[in-house]
């Protein structure tokens, strides 16, 4: 994984955001403007101002939950190992699906500070 060449300022907090049942990475920029029709920025935007390195996973929906939970253990370790700097902490977001078998499959990655799911 080349992760510098791809990332403008990584820090040593990554934000990671895990998609929906049929959904894809896209989900995360639905709503890109308010009633007004003026851009706002999307979630990640938001925690990177604040100093977390939002990444995007994107994933088939259609593997089994007991596929998909041990792959994205697997994907974050291989993360962490290849981030170009210390990591001090990782922040799961799952929506829909995603939520509900991401964090406690994921718990079992050795994220620096893992504390198992919250919230």
């Amino acid at each position: 994984m080349a992760l510098g060449a791809e990332l403008a300022t990584p820090t040593d907090r990554i934000v990671l955001f895990v998609h929906g049942l049929a959904a894809t990475t896209a989900a995360w920029r639905w709503w890109s403007t308010d009633a007004e029709g003026v851009p706002v920025p999307s979630y990640g935007e938001r925690l990177e101002s604040v100093g977390w390195t939002p990444i995007e996973v994107g994933y088939d929906t259609g593997l089994p939950v007991i596929t998909s939970g041990p792959a994205l253990a697997d994907l974050l370790d291989r993360l962490v190992d290849a981030w170009p700097q210390p990591v001090t902490e990782v922040a799961l977001v799952g929506h829909s699906m995603a939520g509900s078998w991401s964090a406690p499959r994921a718990s079992t990655a050795s994220i620096p500070g893992s504390a198992g799911p919250s919230g």
